[in-house]
């Protein structure tokens, strides 16, 4: 099976940005406007799942900044040019009794679609966090996994169809104890959750851990191939699903669909999962509104080819 969604936070258009820079009495308004927009192209493009765009969201963390978390300094995500504030520990981790998922406008949806939410796994939360209380790791993610696996909930209980969990600190974990410790995080989340969840691996290289991957309690695996170089895929052979991020983000550059379709399909045929997804490397909000744009209809058009290849 085909299929194709956007992964992270959507750009902002110009009446937006200008209209937070002003705190603008109308700025819910022009939120969702521009949520609009953005769920509005991508069910014009015949994506299989409405990713929340999430304009509103300063960082993957910041919504999470609640109840025993704070915010802190600017930090860098890895090598991009892309920025959030590190979540500081001081005290132990609480419910955030349903903050996620009101910042997430689920009313914008169409009923006749499935939609997605991306959020960050607990091992990615846990070290990009300044931790003041928790002596363990382990603990530490256990707690933020107890966190957000009541948050998730509430979320599926809305109508929420996919989970995305990023986790692109993962194939950084030193030893197979913090390997596990991050694998039972997720765990603890997807278990018994009746919306499909899978893992996606961007911005570091995770060959390294592809035999690994597949004891994570998840549906599906998704691997950024800018970085990830598909050369041990067969590690990965067995796994239910893959979501290959072809779609760069970093790039202005656009791809050429029946490029991108031609690499999805070899992908799929060194691996042999059920259901191949085709997505972006990461957030589309480093790229100009109009390039984002761009880089979804590509999506779109790739999708249609793949899809009419398969009824040849």
């Amino acid at each position: 099976m085909w299929g194709a969604y956007i992964t992270g936070t959507y750009p902002r258009s110009s009446e937006l940005i200008e209209a937070t820079r002003m705190y603008s009495d109308d700025l819910q308004e022009i939120y969702n406007e521009d949520k609009k927009k953005a769920i509005e192209l991508q069910q014009k493009m015949g994506l299989s799942y409405i990713s929340a765009p999430k304009q509103d969201w300063d960082d993957m963390f910041r919504p999470f900044c609640i109840n025993g978390i704070k915010v802190g300094s600017l930090d860098r995500i890895y090598e991009t040019n892309t920025f959030y504030k590190t979540p500081i520990i001081n005290k132990k981790i609480k419910s955030n009794k349903g903050e996620i998922l009101k910042s997430l406008t689920t009313d914008l949806f169409s009923k006749k679609k499935p939609w997605k939410v991306d959020l960050p796994d607990p091992y990615t939360f846990a070290t990009s966090a300044n931790n003041n209380f928790y002596k363990d790791r382990r603990d530490l993610i256990l707690d933020i996994a107890e966190m957000m696996s009541k948050e998730i909930s509430r979320i599926v209980d809305a109508g929420c169809r996919l989970i995305q969990l990023i986790g692109p600190s993962i194939p950084l974990s030193k030893d197979n104890n913090e390997l596990n410790d991050a694998f039972e995080g997720i765990k603890r989340i997807t278990k018994g959750l009746s919306a499909k969840t899978y893992l996606y691996i961007n911005h570091n290289d995770a060959s390294n851990i592809f035999s690994e991957l597949q004891d994570c309690k998840v549906d599906g695996i998704g691997i950024d191939f800018t970085v990830t170089k598909p050369t041990k895929l067969k590690k990965l052979k067995g796994i239910n699903g893959i979501t290959c991020g072809l779609l760069d983000v970093h790039n202005t550059r656009m791809e050429k669909p029946k490029e991108i379709a031609k690499l999805v399909k070899t992908i799929t045929k060194e691996i042999q999962p059920k259901e191949t997804y085709l997505t972006s490397t990461g957030d589309l909000e480093g790229l100009p509104l109009e390039f984002a744009n761009k880089k979804v209809e590509i999506m779109g058009d790739t999708l249609k080819i793949l899809k009419e290849e398969r009824n040849k």
